[in-house]
């Protein structure tokens, strides 16, 4: 029986997961040594870290069939030719000791070069150097053809023949139409909203309908005394416009810059120019 078709992301999301697992017991364990040699732990990072991959995959891979990332997901290891095969035990050792291995590998066999001699040095490297390119390419092979098809997005579950199936059983779910077209038409007009109220000259907009207030006889509210017209509040490095009353000099010099026909919120004059105050 074919297996079940998962979707791409889960699959890629599970590898994340199992990678963000894995530096996040390293971080622990840093925060754990920070007292002490971070030289020493450092030193020997590749064998911690194909220790605690180690113990990892006990407790996931070889114990339930499928990695902490895929646990949270709801996926699962199976064979490729059915999904409610599971995968046996000898594969799940196999798998753990090939990415633990080449994981270590990848790491640590530049510590080799200098036990060897330059000859025997030289030859390794470009042998190593050519084994790591041809992973590369295999690699990318192996991803674009996980893109094409959407199975074994790692290298080494294509060579094992590993699939990835749904723990339960999927039920499609029809996805409810007018609740979607709401928050579409609602983060539509949101967006809408933030891209032009930084265009809206507040300040003119309120001159103006100031101004139509005044004509058609309404009383409008005035400022306190003593207070600033525009903030109604203490002035704050008070100023002094061409009508004489008090302003805070951040509100009139903001509401001039925006609006040079700018009027004074008491007696409604022109305000042109500001001065300190000045206290005698």
């Amino acid at each position: 029986m074919e297996s079940e078709t998962v979707l791409r992301v889960s699959q890629l999301d599970a590898l994340e997961l199992d990678e963000e697992v894995m530096e996040m017991l390293w971080n622990q364990l840093v925060n754990c040594a920070r007292h002490f040699a971070l030289d020493t732990l450092y030193t020997i990072k590749p064998e911690i870290t194909a220790f605690l991959r180690l113990v990892l995959w006990k407790y996931s891979v070889l114990s339930t069939g499928a990695t902490f990332g895929q646990q949270m997901l709801g996926l699962t290891y199976s064979s490729s030719y059915n999904s409610s095969a599971s995968v046996s035990r000898a594969i799940r050792i196999l798998l753990v000791v090939l990415q633990t291995f080449a994981e270590w590998a990848r790491e640590r066999w530049a510590g080799l070069l200098p036990w060897l001699s330059q000859e025997k040095g030289d030859t390794l490297c470009k042998l190593m150097n050519l084994i790591e390119l041809l992973m590369k390419i295999a690699a990318l092979v192996n991803f674009i053809t996980f893109l094409l098809h959407g199975r074994y997005p790692a290298l080494l579950q294509r060579l094992l023949g590993l699939g990835i199936s749904h723990t339960r059983k999927q039920v499609s779910q029809a996805p409810a139409f007018a609740y979607m077209n709401r928050e579409i038409l609602w983060h539509g007009f949101a967006e809408f909203i933030f891209t032009v109220l930084p265009l809206v000259n507040v300040s003119r907009l309120h001159r103006w309908f100031r101004t139509i207030a005044l004509k058609c006889g309404v009383s409008l509210p005035r400022p306190v005394n003593n207070c600033c017209p525009v903030c109604n509040s203490v002035p704050c490095m008070p100023h002094i416009p061409d009508c004489g009353h008090v302003h805070c000099y951040y509100c009139l010099r903001a509401n001039l810059l925006a609006d040079k026909m700018f009027q004074c919120g008491i007696c409604d004059d022109l305000i042109s120019q500001c001065l300190p105050l000045e206290v005698t």
